[in-house]
Order: structure tokens, then sequence, then C-alpha cells
């Protein structure tokens, strides 16, 4: 086993603890990692970020409504190409809601 830095193109996603990372397919068959949310110990994030593991290339995903409340330590779980989350922290709010993420949109 070795390990190699990535070197990614473009802008990436800030430096963030407590997020969520899955492995997803994209619609042109490349697999992309997506993460969700997390802090960066000042910020609680509620975006989306992909990176794709052919072009190594991040992107960053508008799709995320306003609304949704930042989130660190949640669950959640990809679902053929839906994202669930669940619950966490924002801020001294602990959060027991159930969000669904739809990836094809």
């Amino acid at each position: 086993m070795t390990w190699s830095p990535v070197v990614a193109i473009g802008p990436t996603p800030s430096g963030r603890f407590g997020h969520s990372c899955h492995v997803y397919e994209n619609y042109s068959g490349q697999k992309e990692l997506l993460v969700f949310g997390g802090t960066d110990g000042a910020s609680v994030f509620n975006d989306i970020w992909s990176f794709n593991t052919v072009t190594e290339k991040w992107h960053h995903h508008a799709v995320v409504p306003d609304n949704l409340m930042g989130r660190i330590l949640h669950g959640s779980a990809l679902v053929d190409l839906e994202l669930y989350l669940f619950g966490g922290k924002s801020g001294a709010t602990h959060l027991n809601d159930l969000v669904i993420i739809d990836l094809r949109k």
C-alpha cells in the first residue's frame, strides 16, 4: 500500500471536519467523492462538493437550499442518487430532521 498526494485542479473546498463523504457514479459513469457539510471550527457548512477521481477536479454544487441548516456529525447515506441526511449538530442545536437531496437535479 502506498500513499500519494492528490494535486486537485481548480477551486477546492475549505478545510473541514465533521462532514460526510460518499462515493457515487456521476452521469458520465465516473466515480466521484461527494462531501456534505462539516465545520472549519468557525463556520458550519451546508454545501456539497464533489471530487472526480478521473479528472482530479473539485466541483461546488449550488443546489442545496439556503434554508437547509449547516451541520456537523450528522448521519448520511447515499441511496441510488439520493443523499439522505439525518440529524447532526448546528451550533448549539441538536438536529433530528431527515432531509433528502436528489442528486439528479
